[in-house]
C-alpha cells in the first residue's frame, strides 16, 4: 500500500507539468475543426481527473490549505465560483450552451470548474511538496520559449503547421499576426507575458550555463510578445515588471540590473529591425495602433456590457452566452461603426465573469486579485512567490483586454494556486493520509472520484464531437453526401453540447452549390434541417435565423423566408443585413410601402458599407 500512494504522489508533479505544457502547446490541425481549441480542452479534463484520483498527492495539502488563510480563501472562492456558475447555468437560456461552451472556446460550466478544480490541486501539492514547484516553473518556461520559437519562426515565413494566410491580414499590405499554438496574436501575447518573469526569475536564482539558459527563454519571449504586436501583452510586461520592482529590496537591484539592460538591447534590437524589410508587418501594426488608438469597438462595448450587467445582476445572462444576449440588446452606434463584425465577447474578464455570472463572478475576481497580493506567511515561501506573483498580475492586466480562453483561466488559476501553495508553511508528506481525511469532510474523496469522471466522459464527448465535424469536412472535400450525413447526425448525439449546427448547414449548403443530380435537394434539405436547428442550439441565433432565411428563398418558400428574417432582427434588431434582404424581397414581390422601412434602416445600420448597400438596393440589382 505505501508502495502505490507514493506512486500516485509521483505522478502528481508530471500531471499538472502535462496541463501547464500541454494545454498551451496542444494544437491538431487537419485532425479537429477547433485544432487549437478542442485538444487543449481534452488535455486540460483529462489530466484534472486524472489529478483528482492521486488522492495521496493532494489530500493532505488540502488538510493544509484549509489551516491557512490563502488556502481557505481560495477554496472559498472555487466553492463561491463552482456554485454560482452551476446556478447561471441552470438559470440561462441555452443552458446547453453554458454548460459546455462555445464551440470557439468551450468556456463553459465543464471548463470553467475544471480549471478552478486544477488550481486548487496546485495549491494543494506544492503545500506539502515544495520540491515540485521548481520542475514545475521549469516546464512553464521551457513550454513559453518552445511557443515564443514557433512564433518567431511563423513571422519569418517558416510554419509547417498551419497556413500563414490564416493568420495574416491586409492592412494597406499583409499584415501577419502570428498566433503561435493559441489561436491568435493576443492570446500568445498574454501566455508569454505570464511566462516570461517565470524565466527572468528562473534566471537570477541559477548560475552558469543555466542561467544562460534561462535567460535565451525570457529573451525568445520578449521577442515574439512583440512580434505579435499585441498592446496588452506589452502592458502586461510592464506590469509584470512594475509588480519585480516594487520588490526590489528583496530581489536587490544589481540582480535587477542586467535583466534590464537585457531587455534594453533587445528592444533596441527590435527597432532595428523594424528599418529591414522583415520589420514590414510589424510596422504596419504600428500604424494600425495609431489608427485604432482605442482598441476598435472596446470601449463601447465594455460600457453597454456593464450597462446589461444590471439586468441580471444576481446570476448574470450565463456563461458563454454573450454573443446573443448582446446582440438583442446591442447599439446602432456600436453596429454602424462596425457592421459586419460580430462581438463575440467584453474582452474583458472582470465584465465577462459578471456578464455571465453576476454579482458573485465579481467576488471572485476580488478574491483573485486579493490571494496575487497577499503576503506569504512568515518566512514560508522561497524566492519563486516573487515571480508567480509578476505572472499572475500580468495575466490579469492582459486579460483585462481580452477574452478568457481555456489556456488563460488555466494560467490564471494555476499560477494563483502555486503561488498559495508557496504560502502555506511547508510540511513533509507522509503515507498516512489518515491525519487529513479526519480534517476534510468525509465525502471529498468521493466527490473527488465522481467529478474526474464527469470531466473524462465530456473530455471524451468534446473530442468524438469535434471528430465528427472534422470528419463532415472531409466528406464535403471528398463530395460524398453521405458520409457528410453520417457524420453531422453523429456529432449531434454526444453530450454535453449540440454541435456547430450552423457551421455544418453552411458545409451542406456548399455541398449542394458543388454537386449535381440527386444529391443536390439532399444537401439542401439537411442544410435546411440545420439551420432550424442552429436557431436554438447556436451560440449566433441571428446568423443561424438569416441562414434559415437564405435557405428558404433559394428553395421558393417565401414566405418561411420573410418569417425567419423576422427572427433574425429579433435575435439581432441592429444587423443591417436581415434588413437589406427584407427590402429586396418585398421590392420584387411588389410590396414597396413595406420595404421603405426597411431600405431605412439598412442604410441607416449599414455604416461605412453604405455605398455597397446603395448598389444592391438599386432598382435594376434587384431580381
Amino acid at each position: 500500500m505505501p508502495g502505490i500512494l507514493t506512486r500516485t504522489s509521483r505522478l502528481a508533479p508530471a500531471l499538472m507539468i502535462a496541463a501547464f505544457a500541454g494545454v498551451p502547446l496542444a494544437i491538431a490541425p487537419h485532425l479537429l475543426i477547433e485544432y487549437e481549441v478542442t485538444p487543449k480542452v481534452v488535455i486540460l479534463l483529462i489530466v484534472t481527473s486524472v489529478l483528482l484520483l492521486c488522492r495521496t498527492a493532494w489530500m493532505e495539502g488540502l488538510a493544509a490549505l484549509l489551516s491557512n488563510r490563502a488556502g481557505r480563501v481560495l477554496l472559498g472562492i472555487t466553492t463561491l465560483q463552482s456554485i454560482s456558475l452551476l446556478i447561471s447555468t441552470m438559470l440561462s437560456s441555452q443552458p446547453a450552451l453554458s454548460l459546455a461552451g462555445t464551440s470557439w472556446r468551450r468556456y463553459g460550466l465543464v471548463t470553467e470548474i475544471a480549471i478552478a478544480a486544477f488550481g486548487v490541486l496546485c495549491a494543494a501539492c506544492v503545500a506539502t511538496r515544495r520540491d515540485l514547484l521548481r520542475a514545475v516553473l521549469i516546464a512553464i518556461s521551457a513550454t513559453g520559449s518552445a511557443i515564443a520559437l514557433y512564433a518567431i519562426a511563423q513571422y519569418a515565413g517558416f510554419d509547417p503547421f498551419l497556413e500563414r494566410s490564416a493568420y495574416t491580414i491586409q492592412y494597406f499590405g499583409p499584415l501577419v499576426r502570428v498566433p503561435g499554438t493559441l489561436g491568435h496574436a493576443v492570446y500568445l501575447a498574454s501566455f508569454l507575458a505570464a511566462t516570461l518573469p517565470i524565466a527572468v526569475g528562473l534566471a537570477l536564482e541559477s548560475h552558469g550555463n543555466r542561467r544562460l539558459l534561462f535567460g535565451a527563454c525570457a529573451a525568445l519571449s520578449l521577442v515574439a510578445i512583440l512580434l505579435s504586436g499585441s498592446r496588452s501583452g506589452l502592458v502586461a510586461v510592464l506590469c509584470a515588471g512594475a509588480v519585480v520592482l516594487a520588490s526590489q529590496r528583496r530581489l536587490g537591484a544589481r540582480r535587477i540590473l542586467p535583466v534590464a539592460l537585457a531587455g534594453i538591447v533587445l528592444i533596441g534590437a527590435g527597432l532595428l529591425v523594424l528599418n529591414l524589410a522583415a520589420g514590414d508587418s510589424f510596422r504596419l501594426r504600428l500604424a494600425q495602433w495609431k489608427q485604432d488608438f482605442y482598441g476598435g469597438p472596446r470601449l463601447l462595448v465594455w460600457k453597454e456590457t456593464a450597462a446589461m450587467t444590471a439586468l441580471h445582476p444576481l446570476a448574470g445572462f450565463g456563461p458563454d452566452t454573450f454573443v446573443n444576449e448582446f446582440r438583442r440588446r446591442q447599439s446602432a452606434a456600436i453596429s454602424r461603426a462596425y457592421p459586419d463584425f460580430t462581438q463575440e465577447s467584453p474582452h474583458n474578464l472582470l465584465l465577462d465573469i459578471a456578464f455571465g455570472q453576476g454579482l458573485p463572478g465579481l467576488l471572485v475576481v476580488g478574491g483573485l486579485v486579493y490571494l496575487i497580493f497577499l503576503p506569504p506567511t512568515g518566512n514560508s515561501a522561497g524566492p519563486g512567490w516573487i515571480w508567480l506573483r509578476a505572472s499572475a498580475v500580468a495575466t490579469l492586466a492582459s486579460l483585462a483586454f481580452l477574452t478568457t480562453t481555456v489556456c488563460g483561466g488555466l494560467v490564471l488559476y494555476g499560477i494563483i494556486g502555486l503561488l498559495v501553495g508557496t504560502g502555506v508553511p511547508d510540511r513533509t508528506p507522509s503515507t498516512n493520509v489518515s491525519g487529513a481525511r479526519e480534517t476534510l469532510p468525509p465525502f471529498a474523496g468521493t466527490a473527488a472520484g465522481y467529478l474526474a469522471l464527469a470531466f473524462f466522459l465530456a473530455a471524451g464527448a468534446y473530442l468524438i464531437q469535434d471528430l465528427s465535424q472534422q470528419a463532415v469536412a472531409d466528406g464535403l472535400l471528398a463530395r460524398d453526401p453521405d458520409a457528410m450525413e453520417r457524420s453531422y447526425r453523429a456529432s449531434n448525439l454526444w453530450f454535453p453540447q449540440p454541435a456547430d449546427d450552423l457551421w455544418s448547414s453552411r458545409q451542406f449548403a456548399a455541398l449542394a452549390r458543388a454537386s449535381a443530380g440527386n444529391a443536390v435537394p439532399r444537401a439542401w434539405a439537411i442544410a435546411a434541417e440545420a439551420s432550424k436547428r442552429a436557431e436554438h442550439t447556436s451560440d449566433n441565433l441571428a446568423d443561424a435565423a438569416y441562414q434559415s432565411a437564405v435557405l428558404a428563398f433559394s428553395a421558393n418558400q417565401a414566405a418561411e423566408g420573410e418569417q425567419k428574417l423576422r427572427v433574425a432582427m429579433r435575435a439581432a434588431p441592429t444587423w443591417y443585413k436581415p434588413h437589406l434582404l427584407m427590402a429586396q424581397y418585398l421590392q420584387a414581390v411588389g410590396r414597396a410601402p413595406e420595404a421603405e422601412p426597411e431600405i431605412a434602416s439598412a442604410l441607416d445600420l449599414c455604416g461605412g458599407l453604405r455605398v455597397q448597400v446603395e448598389k444592391i438596393l438599386r432598382p435594376a440589382s434587384v431580381p
